[in-house]
């Protein structure tokens, strides 16, 4: 399987517009679940075969780059996630200390279990993709 010589951008494109679209239909299904009273489960099996593609397209998206980009993403995940994540670390006693009923910036408001754990997971997730952009983005800047 190897995708030398050609292009890896576009399928990054595709994959990003694939994973948005996956995402929309697991959270318009998840909807639609609470309303009908039905579980989770069909949301689970969206975003997990969205996930699944994703890891195929990523593997070909890999063998599509060469060996400086390959670095650079290597490069950022492991420092720039490593600081995403300290950042999360950081943050979480600072968030427990808030007293009860505070306002929390993209919280809105959900007091229950099901949306702490996803705020605390797509913040943890946000940390993490804010820190690998600005060390990819370092990285590439360095070496111009």
């Amino acid at each position: 399987m190897s995708g030398k010589g050609k292009p890896a951008w576009p399928l990054m494109v595709g994959m990003l517009a694939a994973g948005l679209i996956a995402g929309g239909i697991a959270g318009f299904w998840s909807a639609l679940s609470q309303d009908s009273g039905q579980g989770p489960l069909g949301s689970a099996l969206i975003a997990g075969g969205g996930v699944v593609v994703l890891m195929i397209g990523t593997i070909v998206y890999w063998t599509r780059l060469d060996e400086a980009a390959r670095e650079a993403h290597k490069w950022a995940f492991y420092w720039g996630g490593s600081v995403g994540i300290a950042v999360a670390v950081v943050a979480l006693p600072v968030l427990l200390a808030l007293p009860e009923g505070a306002d929390v910036p993209g919280y809105a408001g959900r007091e229950d279990e099901a949306g702490a754990a996803a705020f605390g997971v797509m913040g943890t997730l946000g940390c993490v993709i804010a820190g690998y952009t600005a060390a990819w983005l370092w990285w590439w800047w360095r070496r111009r």
